[in-house]
């Protein structure tokens, strides 16, 4: 009997820590966008697939290219305008996909101007 209870504790956790490995958001202070308004947090380990997500953080241009990697966001392309940066990239962890013009897919986007970093999923909506 302890071995069974050993057993279904080990697959508990292991389900949990896969969980929490598949939600990139898990953790954070990320809201629910939906036409570029905050309408509800990340609440838990899951979001609706079909969700627009966003993080905001404050830090350094490093700091928002961290945070790309702890998503394991593989960078597609980077623009500049002024003092805005914005990111493209494309995260096996991130549900949907969207294409930009030459084709390439993404589904993450993140903006970095005068410290404030703002990470969305599959788009980033609101301003940044």
């Amino acid at each position: 009997m302890k071995k069974i209870v050993a057993v279904f504790i080990l697959l508990l956790v292991g389900v949990v820590a896969l969980s929490v490995w598949f939600s990139p958001f898990a953790g954070t202070d990320a809201k629910v966008y939906d036409d570029n308004v905050a309408v509800s947090s990340v609440d838990g380990l899951c979001y609706a697939q079909n969700a627009c997500v966003r993080y905001d953080a404050t830090g350094e241009l490093s700091d928002m290219y961290a945070a790309l990697k702890k998503l394991r966001a593989r960078i597609v392309k980077t623009a500049t305008a002024g003092n805005v940066t914005v990111v493209y990239a494309y995260s096996d962890r991130v549900c949907g996909e969207n294409t930009l013009l030459g084709g390439e897919k993404y589904n993450v986007m993140a903006a970095f101007r005068c410290g404030d970093i703002a990470i969305g999923a599959p788009l980033l909506q609101g301003s940044y």
